[in-house]
């Protein structure tokens, strides 16, 4: 029995057999062995998940106008996960904080306010309610080619967000820190993403 731990990577034992001995290895399509223990590894195969699973998919809606709040949610997802592997820390009870830090990251010039509109209204009202609250609008139209990825109306509760754009973002976001990950120098980024995982 194969089971998948990304799209490209897999298992051969079965994880819901009792008494089956360990096995640290994990392949790669092409029949390549690897250990689970070795840190690159575990790197190949997070980029793997996030690439294939959600980054790829997400590109893949764009192809449908009624797709916006999809693509958002996967890329708000993206926010406070990315930052836990940054920190090496979990977020459980300090969502907010770790929301807020994730967003400065991916955008350094970020204003305060903004930031908190994106937390209460667009990453609470999206994963508790199902949808983004009052005052948040998305416009992706190909046709207007809208370049701006985060508006914020002055003085109003009023944002206005471009998902196709916000996921351009979290791919070039992505693609840094995978970068950065598989450089053996940045040994801290390295230890914090293997606490994490």
């Amino acid at each position: 029995m194969h089971i998948a731990i990304s799209k490209n990577f897999y298992i051969k034992k079965n994880p819901f057999t009792e008494n089956e001995k360990e096995d640290d290895k994990v392949y790669r399509k092409e029949e390549k062995e690897y250990s689970l223990n070795d840190l690159d590894t575990k790197i190949l195969i997070f980029e793997d998940r996030v690439k294939e699973w959600f980054i790829n998919i997400a590109e893949e809606l764009k192809k449908n106008n009624e797709a916006g709040y999809v693509i958002l949610m996967i890329c708000i997802q993206y926010v406070e996960s990315m930052i836990q592997f940054k920190k090496g820390e979990d977020s459980s009870g300090k969502s907010g904080e770790f929301f807020k830090d994730g967003i400065k990251d991916i955008f350094p010039e970020i204003e305060e306010d903004l930031i908190n509109l994106l937390w209460s209204s667009v990453r609470c009202g999206l994963f508790h309610n199902g949808m983004t609250d009052d005052g948040i609008f998305i416009n992706a139209d190909k046709e207007n080619n809208q370049e701006i990825t985060l508006f914020k109306v002055k003085g109003e509760n009023k944002v206005l967000i471009n998902p196709h754009k916000f996921l351009d973002k979290i791919n070039e976001h992505f693609k840094d820190y995978i970068t950065k990950l598989k450089n053996p120098e940045n040994i801290k980024l390295r230890e914090n993403f293997e606490k994490a995982s």
